[in-house]
């Protein structure tokens, strides 16, 4: 798979979690105090479904990866930016080191949303794959399940997962291979820096 289809695959996971985890019904009055521009066929229940990033420091970071310029947009605006990603191909962009960045915070994206702790007993016998080391504490197991949701099973592709469970150092280590490889797309420009 070339950068930019993995390029892609990210940005539609990182697409299907602020779906997920930053949608919100804002009511009527305070959509048209903010001056959001609706139609009647987005008001349900004298709501307007929106996203909106809530100041979270994912949440802002992802609005910077998906080039949301409004810190509140329609749901249907939403849908409309995800399809076009299909058409997407821009000139002079490093699709390897923004795909590493969204990766990296769909990784931690998973982490906030998508880990509990089952028993031990539960772990061995529906054979979770996990790291004793890490995983375990107390005859618990510290574990990430995608739950079935859109988001869920979106990063367990985009990170080559075939389980639905899976200790939860699995993704932390995920995560901090996307991290050391930005490192080391960084360091020649890291080398050059001058010390005040």
């Amino acid at each position: 798979m070339d950068n930019f289809e993995k390029y892609k695959k990210a940005k539609l996971a990182l697409y299907k979690m602020v779906a997920q985890f930053y949608n919100e019904a804002l009511p009527l009055n305070i959509a048209d105090r903010l001056e959001i521009l609706y139609e009647k066929k987005d008001v349900k229940n004298n709501n307007v479904e929106v996203l909106f990033h809530n100041y979270d420091s994912d949440g802002l970071l992802a609005w910077q990866y998906l080039e949301l310029r409004n810190s509140i947009i329609l749901i249907d605006d939403f849908y409309n930016k995800q399809y076009n990603l299909r058409y997407e191909n821009r000139k002079n962009i490093d699709y390897e080191n923004i795909y590493l960045k969204i990766s990296l915070l769909v990784a931690s994206l998973t982490l906030k949303h998508y880990s509990k702790t089952i028993s031990l007993d539960d772990a061995n016998t529906f054979r979770i794959k996990y790291n004793s080391d890490f995983d375990l504490e107390d005859n618990s197991v510290e574990v990430c399940d995608h739950l079935f949701e859109g988001a869920g099973e979106s990063a367990w592709e985009l990170f080559e997962i075939k389980d639905h469970i899976i200790g939860k150092s699995i993704i932390e280590g995920i995560k901090n291979n996307y991290r050391n490889k930005l490192l080391i797309n960084e360091s020649p420009k890291v080398k050059k820096m001058k010390r005040n």
